[in-house]
């Protein structure tokens, strides 16, 4: 499944940018490099046994071992301790990458109904695409296995990119690939 969006990008989008961009040199059309999912909960701080489904889902997601988000410091507003475990982080890289974005375009958009998607931010000659999704239940993987657990939630997606040139190429590479775009 990774190989056809690959195969689709590098041969079919790319070559299309270049029409669409006037651009005389492959190399400037926009790249991903990886994708971040993250998720934190409040809900952590009181029961510390959610912790398990969350990393479960992220496992199931990505294909990978999630890292824990914790804390740093200590904030008694918030009722958070210092290290104190807040959410799961996972960063994909190569095939993972191509897995989760073929079915996030292709399994997870198509199931939902509205989509609000955030908007694309410079940070260190990187540019980021943000946005939130609400629920992670309807992914296939997820939907069998969670059936019986009553929780349900968000998750955080950076899609990060280099060599843009223009912050402006970022939403024609991803219109490209049928990704729904805001407009």
């Amino acid at each position: 499944m990774q190989q056809r969006l690959k195969y689709h990008i590098h041969y079919v989008v790319d070559y299309d940018l270049i029409l669409k961009l006037n651009i005389k040199n492959i190399y400037k059309i926009p790249k991903k490099t990886s994708i971040i999912l993250q998720s934190n909960q409040k809900k952590l701080l009181v029961d510390p046994t959610i912790m398990y489904p969350l990393y479960g889902c992220f496992e199931l997601l990505s294909f990978q071992r999630p890292i824990f988000s914790i804390s740093k410091n200590a904030v008694s507003s918030f009722q958070l301790r210092k290290e104190q475990v807040l959410g799961c982080l996972v960063t994909l890289k190569k095939l993972n990458l191509y897995y989760f974005f073929d079915k996030l375009i292709f399994l997870y958009f198509p199931k939902i109904k509205s989509l609000e998607l955030q908007t694309v931010k410079f940070l260190k000659k990187r540019f980021v695409y943000a946005f939130g999704l609400k629920s992670v239940i309807p992914f296939e993987d997820i939907e069998y296995q969670y059936l019986k657990t009553e929780l349900n939630f968000g998750l955080n997606v950076f899609i990060m990119f280099k060599k843009v040139g223009n912050p402006k190429n970022i939403p024609l590479f991803l219109s490209a690939l049928q990704f729904p775009l805001k407009k």
